[in-house]
């Protein structure tokens, strides 16, 4: 022992007595003279922590460490974002282990020594590689995961009940109850004020905070000016109230922090019975729709689309989970309507039947006070836009955010010169019903807080004929928010488009980088995972700039999906898989030949005559930066081995 650590130096020990029952585990010194060992600091022992007293006789002694200090052979990182320990050190002194459990491309295969040259993920970095070139001569829009805008709220509690405690009133009279209100409830109240200055109070404003209170109310007879104060004597104006509901609302930023009097009679005389009902308060600088209170006040959230600059990527999340996408690359498109925000009153949006449309209601999906209320007074009313067809013999897709306020159907339409694809869209169960013509397809999205994107695909179009985009409200009990309606040529939806006065156009995202000192001229491995979307042709995971190769990429049809390798000639995988859905991808080549695994599926393998030697730019989700080829959805992780694997590590690595 002492010649193998050497005079006064350090080690870990264990002593450990003849029948294991006394031990003790530490760092000690091994004496100048070799014949002793000091132990300085116990880390563990039989005796609570504490140096051991063993009894005489020999003890066994040897150097080893504990446990919590020991280097395992094991992955490190959180699943499923591990690597393996001897990858992340370089590889040191440890034999690479393949892991079955996993399935994850960051982990070793069977060859113990290839590790991938290029390495792109999207999800975990949430960053664009520096050595990416990306560009968009547009903006567009995504979500990030973060950004989020208050939507409803009322800060008041029992915004219906006045006769609970919470309101304080003062020389005033109180019945629950009493009329109908204007959501044709018996629920509004009658308050008569006995004295000057008589009022109802509530909640605690903030000095310095901008608030809108609104308030429905009418008095009995002629007229009556009631005031907005707080219970300092600070003024936030006037509203005059007449002998039929309205709803009055102030904006004011609170000169002191007390309790808000939403409404104070400060007339001497002449008190008449006012009703009143549906009092909210909100922290922002106008009124949106109402929203009843009981015990608890309302503050809602909505994640927030965001716009991305020229030539920014979008990394896009779930809005409604917050988890990262991955990288968004879309084809161009057009906005063919306009004023695709703001629908309510708007001339280019033709009103018919007994439709109402209130404008700036509610909070819309971008975060602005723009969201339309959609309300009838009979069924089947309705908002629409037409456009003449520009192109022949192409698909068409509608859009639309919309939020139930009331009820659960709406109905969009998209009619042509000849048919009528009219859908009921059921937002409590997230289904759609034709009423006529049969569409493509449809789609109901959550994107937060209750609103949904809507969408109808109509099969190709004739070039010169008028094309309808409706919404309704079915019935009179139905009502809805709406907002961001789009109607793009494709036969799928991408991305929101604003537009105003004028059509916009989205451009295509292109995203690229050189092969330089990573890339294999004679043979190599590409795996990819991406959200596989059925949009059309052969969108491209991974791309050339030479002859349209695309070694990594997924064919549509048949409402199927299937793998491809392509560079001239195609090797296609067999086991075809539904639209969106995760892919998991790999293909791997040598020379002119070229095998391709899709989901842990068997594995196809082919000639590929032009193989892929002569390659200098790998194209990112696109055919060359162009747009027929564009995947038109998020890749998740790209990565590149400089070897071709065998077929089983490709089944591996895609399960």
């Amino acid at each position: 022992f002492s010649a193998g650590i050497g005079a006064n130096n350090l080690t870990y020990y264990t002593i450990a007595d003849q029948t294991g029952s006394n031990w003790e585990v530490g760092i000690g010194t091994v004496g100048s003279g070799g014949t002793t060992l000091i132990r300085t600091t116990v880390l563990d022992s039989s005796n609570g922590g504490s140096l051991t007293n063993f009894s005489s006789g020999t003890q066994l002694v040897y150097s080893d460490y504990p446990a919590n200090a020991a280097v395992l052979q094991t992955d490190v990182g959180t699943a499923p974002n591990q690597i393996p320990l001897n990858q992340y050190l370089g590889k040191l002194a440890f034999q690479d282990v393949l892991d079955t459990v996993s399935n994850n491309p960051y982990y070793d295969t069977q060859i113990s020594d290839v590790e991938p040259t290029l390495n792109l993920d999207f999800v975990n970095s949430k960053t664009l590689d520096s050595r990416i070139t990306f560009a968009r001569s547009t903006t567009a829009t995504y979500y990030d995961g973060k950004s989020s805008a208050v939507a409803e709220q009322n800060l008041f509690t029992y915004s219906q009940q006045f006769t609970n405690a919470i309101w304080s009133p003062t020389t005033a009279t109180i019945v629950d109850n009493a009329v109908v209100a204007p959501d044709g409830t018996t629920t509004a109240a009658s308050i008569t004020f006995t004295a000057q200055y008589g009022s109802i109070r509530q909640f605690t404003i903030t000095s310095g905070v901008t608030y809108t209170v609104s308030l429905y109310c009418y008095v009995a007879s002629g007229t009556r000016v009631f005031s907005i104060y707080d219970v300092n004597g600070n003024s936030y104006g006037t509203f005059t109230a007449t002998t039929g509901w309205a709803r009055y609302s102030t904006t004011f930023t609170a000169a002191s922090t007390g309790a808000l009097l939403p409404i104070q009679d400060r007339n001497a005389s002449g008190f008449v019975t006012t009703y009143i009902w549906g009092a909210q308060l909100e922290q922002r600088a106008s009124a949106t729709a109402y929203n009843a209170t009981t015990t608890t006040a309302i503050t809602n959230y909505i994640p927030v689309l965001q716009t991305a600059a020229i030539n920014a990527p979008r990394l896009d999340y779930s809005p409604t989970a917050g988890t990262p996408n991955g990288l968004l690359i879309e084809e161009a498109r057009t906005n063919l309507l306009i004023y695709s925000a703001a629908l309510a009153n708007n001339t280019y949006w033709i009103q018919a039947g007994t439709v109402t449309m209130t404008a700036s209601a509610g909070i819309a999906p971008d975060g602005s006070l723009n969201a339309a209320l959609m309300t009838s007074g009979s069924s089947n009313s309705q908002i629409a836009q037409n456009i003449t067809v520009p192109a022949t013999n192409i698909a068409y897709t509608q859009t639309a955010y919309v939020k139930a306020y009331s009820g659960t159907i709406i109905r969009m339409d998209l009619r042509d010169s000849v048919n009528n694809y009219a859908y009921n869209f059921n937002l409590s169960n997230l289904t759609a019903t034709s009423l006529s013509a049969t569409a493509t397809s449809t789609s109901i999205t959550s994107v937060g807080n209750g609103w949904y994107r809507i969408s109808i695909t109509a099969p190709n179009a004739t070039s010169g004929t008028i094309m309808y985009s409706y919404l309704y409200v079915t019935t009179i009990t139905n009502a809805f928010y709406v907002w961001g309606a789009q109607l793009e040529a494709g036969a799928f939806p991408t991305s929101y488009i604003p537009t105003v006065a004028s059509q916009v156009t989205r451009s295509a995202d292109s995203a690229s980088i050189s092969t330089a000192g990573w890339y294999n001229i004679g043979q190599g491995t590409w795996f990819g995972v991406v959200v596989g979307k059925l949009t059309a042709g052969t969108p491209r995971i991974v791309g050339t700039t030479t002859s349209s190769k695309a070694p990594l990429a997924f064919s549509t049809g048949g409402n199927v999906l299937s793998g491809q390798m392509f560079d001239g000639s195609s090797v296609t995988t067999t086991n075809n898989t539904l639209p969106n859905s995760i892919l998991k991808l790999a293909s791997s080549w040598i020379g002119t030949s070229g095998s391709i695994c899709l989901n842990g599926g068997a594995v196809v393998s082919g000639s590929q005559p032009n193989g892929y030697a002569n390659v200098t730019i790998i194209t990112i989700g696109s055919d060359g930066g162009g747009s027929a080829q564009n995947i038109n959805s998020t890749i998740q992780k790209i990565s590149y081995y400089p070897q071709a694997l065998s077929n089983a590590e490709l089944s591996e690595m895609t399960l």
